[in-house]
């Protein structure tokens, strides 16, 4: 092997000729460089779902209630409120006007303000809290559980219809 002796300096070569031959990637060192780089990204990603498994989490559930146990209110008798502006009854709210108690949906804030338009308040708040003072579901209709509102048609629905087949 024969070298080639510059007779100048190192930096007069550099400026010369530019500085040392470099040899440029091919395509195949791409290539490999991707593939490289693709590998790595599939490792990541799957040891990041292999340390990403389900936790279970068991709650205890106090919201369900036992349906059978609730009075059945799917009878021709019950209606529907019709919201104001509204022109069909939904089943939000439900009155009763053979026990003349509306019902709702969602539990009331207060059964104390609630029972407070009952006759007898007393019994009102026995008969829709349990033993820890939790307000209870006292109604099922189409299986889903009530909570007592109001005496008499609940203000909040100027008008009762009949009620829609499916919610």
């Amino acid at each position: 092997m024969s070298y080639i002796v510059y007779p100048g300096t190192q930096n007069e070569f550099y400026t010369e000729y530019g500085g040392l031959p470099v040899r440029k990637l091919s395509v195949f060192n791409l290539f490999i460089i991707a593939m490289i780089i693709i590998v790595i990204i599939i490792i990541v990603v799957a040891i990041t779902f292999l340390l990403t498994k389900p936790t279970v989490t068991y709650v205890d559930q106090t919201g369900f209630y036992n349906l059978d146990l609730l009075t059945d209110l799917n009878n021709p008798t019950i209606k529907c409120c019709i919201p104001p502006g509204e022109t069909l009854a939904n089943t939000t709210y439900i009155y009763d006007p053979v026990a003349n108690i509306t019902y709702s949906r969602q539990i009331p804030t207060n059964i104390h303000t609630v029972c407070n338009t009952f006759p007898n308040p007393g019994q009102c708040v026995s008969q829709n809290t349990d033993a820890n003072g939790n307000i209870i579901p006292l109604v099922v209709y189409h299986s889903t559980p009530y909570y007592t509102f109001e005496n008499d048609q609940f203000v909040g629905c100027p008008t009762v219809g009949t009620c829609p087949a499916t919610n």
